[in-house]
């Protein structure tokens, strides 16, 4: 009798485990507290992302005005081992979200420009939390910004 009510609890214990394991596989994924979603381009849209848990990224070509193009910010939070990429809007800007006390590495980069780092250490809630970001012409990059004079007599197509 003793045998048979310790091989019902076992097999009750294991029963639990595989109908708990299975439940556990069921819940939806996404942002936890320990995958916290960093960025937000446009903080109208996330009104929550208050000025003490924000990060304002600016970027900017070497005569200090913004880029005639786009560029991608890259964050890489180093305490949670998250890293996460943003495009700048239309005032050459990004808006992170949910900045946190830490050390933090900064990446801009934009087609025809050298990529520009920075490392940002992060220690109280008052600190700065607005960077301007310069990024330099690449010399080795193809010119965009060629006119149609430049293309040989051959090249062009005659009407």
């Amino acid at each position: 009798m003793c045998h048979q009510s310790a091989s019902s609890i076992i097999l009750a214990f294991v029963a639990f485990l595989l109908f708990t394991g299975a439940a556990a596989g069921q819940r939806p994924g996404g942002p936890g507290p320990g995958n916290i979603e960093l960025r937000v381009n446009d903080v109208d849209i996330n009104p929550f992302c208050d000025e003490l848990h924000r990060l304002i990224v600016t970027v900017m070509g070497e005569d200090n005005t913004h880029l005639d193009r786009q560029a991608i910010v890259k964050l890489h939070d180093k305490k949670r081992d998250i890293t996460t990429w943003e495009s700048t809007s239309n005032e050459a800007k990004v808006t992170f979200c949910n900045i946190d006390f830490g050390d933090y590495d900064l990446e801009a980069s934009a087609v025809g420009y050298l990529t520009a780092k920075k490392d940002w250490h992060l220690a109280g809630t008052v600190q700065e939390r607005q960077f301007k970001m310069v990024l330099s012409r690449d010399p080795m990059s193809v010119d965009l910004e060629t006119n149609g004079d430049d293309t040989p007599p051959r090249a062009r197509k005659e009407k």
